[in-house]
């Protein structure tokens, strides 16, 4: 009866792209995560904001050391940090890295529509790996800087409220309870 459900390949699949419990239930059991961590709510948000920050790079897979590396010398959040990450992923990561992408092409000089994409192959976008990456790698440092602000406001905000409304509602329990 309490066994984890079997599942196939395909509906591992679809489970990440589309959760079986919705996505107001993933965002709901996040925003807990977070508002719960041991920790200042400037240094959570810090951690976040690291983590959305580094999503703006090209270094896929390494994301969540990035960010870590970024946050331990300000004593951040590092599960924080980790969960920050995950603001980058399939939906948002064209947008992030466009915009990265542009500005460092913004910031260098260079027209970020030489390499056109139209008849890319993997081959051909091998051979050109440095037209892209460098560009993108700049971009990513102020878009990423950006990208953590937007993000480490609402955060923070997000935390003390919670906090606040938390201990508002277990001093009221305990009141009840002092008076059965």
């Amino acid at each position: 009866m309490f066994k984890r459900r079997r599942q196939d390949t395909l509906e591992r699949l679809r489970n990440f792209f589309w959760p079986r419990m919705g996505w107001g239930r993933v965002w709901s059991y996040f925003r807990h995560r977070i508002a719960r961590l041991p920790g200042t709510p400037h240094m959570i948000a810090l951690g976040f904001a690291a983590g959305v920050g580094t999503s703006f790079t090209p270094l896929v897979g390494f994301h969540i050391a990035l960010a870590v590396l970024i946050i331990w010398p300000f004593r951040g959040s590092v599960v924080a940090a980790a969960i920050g990450t995950f603001v980058g992923n399939p939906w948002t990561f064209p947008f992030m890295w466009l915009a990265a992408y542009t500005v460092g092409c913004w910031i260098i000089g260079h027209d970020p529509r030489a390499l056109s994409f139209h008849g890319m192959t993997l081959k051909l976008l091998w051979e050109h790996k440095l037209d892209l990456l460098i560009p993108w790698m700049i971009g990513s440092i102020p878009t990423g800087l950006i990208g953590g602000l937007v993000f480490y406001f609402p955060i923070r905000s997000l935390i003390i409220v919670y906090r606040a409304k938390r201990l508002e509602r277990r001093m009221r329990k305990a009141k009840q309870l002092r008076q059965e």
